[in-house]
């Protein structure tokens, strides 16, 4: 039993003095020399090789040899190449014409010499994450074999381009980036060929420019690719909006009294305190008719 292709001798010890002659069922092109006694055939087909042994006398002996030639495997590999990101994983499955067929593979790095992660390996699917840390792209090649019972098929490789790594972004914030309510900051991207937006990892919806305006607590990263449509994410920058505090006076007694009469009145807390009469304690006295207001600035500088 052979591969077809593969070559096998026919065995029979010559008697000096024999004549051979091989003949071949269907016909052997393969059968170079059917008058020795142990001729190489290479039969694509399941071939029945007949010998006919005749001595000086004239005495004939006849034997036969059946050679059966296994298919040839036809390896498929999906797909035939692939370009990926660095940092992602190949995803290359291999298959033949033969039912049981193994694979194995050696891999390679044909261009460059940066990329990381490849291996050989065994098995139907190639999966391995490559990692290219410099600035041009990279190709490593996977060369296959395929084993199928004693025939072997060794003529496939795949070629996998991996594209550098797609430098991180930064993020830059246009003011500060704790602030009161009703404020804003304005988040700039370093440059990249598109942009995302998210806010706590969650993407915001239609934010795609370099900049963003973010008015409300967080943290906030960009989702950034480059012109081989690459991607990677910068590092959280973290926005506080700071509530505004609650204004409110407490009058001490009625507001309504006679001439020569006071009455006390007392701001929510805060930190700092601006009346309308330019006084700046918590509490003030007052002895004339008039409205008075009070402005209260807390701890985060907010006022109200």
């Amino acid at each position: 039993s052979i591969c077809t292709g593969a070559g096998t001798q026919l065995g029979a010890i010559a008697v000096p003095g024999n004549t051979y002659l091989w003949t071949a069922l269907p016909a052997d092109p393969g059968l170079t020399d059917p008058t020795i006694s142990n001729p190489v055939v290479t039969p694509s087909v399941t071939t029945t090789y007949t010998l006919v042994e005749t001595t000086p006398a004239g005495c004939t002996k006849t034997r036969s040899v059946t050679v059966t030639a296994n298919q040839l495997i036809t390896v498929t590999v999906t797909p035939s190449s692939q370009v990926i990101c660095s940092g992602e994983t190949t995803h290359i499955t291999l298959s033949s014409n033969l039912f049981g067929t193994t694979f194995s593979w050696d891999a390679q790095l044909i261009t460059g010499t940066a990329t990381t992660g490849f291996s050989s390996g065994t098995g139907n699917i190639i999966a391995q994450t490559l990692i290219n840390p410099s600035s041009s792209p990279e190709v490593v090649r996977y060369s296959i074999t395929a084993t199928s019972g004693s025939c072997v098929n060794s003529t496939s490789t795949v070629d996998v381009t991996i594209q550098p790594m797609t430098p991180v972004p930064t993020i830059t914030a246009g003011g500060i980036t704790s602030f009161c309510l009703g404020g804003s900051v304005i988040l700039t991207s370093s440059p990249a060929v598109s942009y995302q937006w998210y806010r706590n990892n969650l993407e915001i919806s239609g934010e795609t420019n370099q900049g963003y305006t973010a008015a409300t607590s967080g943290s906030y990263t960009v989702k950034v690719k480059d012109n081989n449509g690459c991607s990677a994410t910068s590092s959280g920058l973290t926005v506080t909006v700071n509530p505004l505090p609650v204004a409110t006076i407490t009058s001490g007694s009625s507001t309504t009294f006679c001439q020569g009469g006071s009455v006390i009145l007392t701001s929510s807390a805060g930190s700092s305190y601006l009346w309308s009469t330019n006084e700046t304690t918590p509490s003030i006295t007052v002895t004339a008719s008039g409205s008075f207001t009070v402005t209260v600035t807390d701890v985060n500088a907010c006022s109200a």
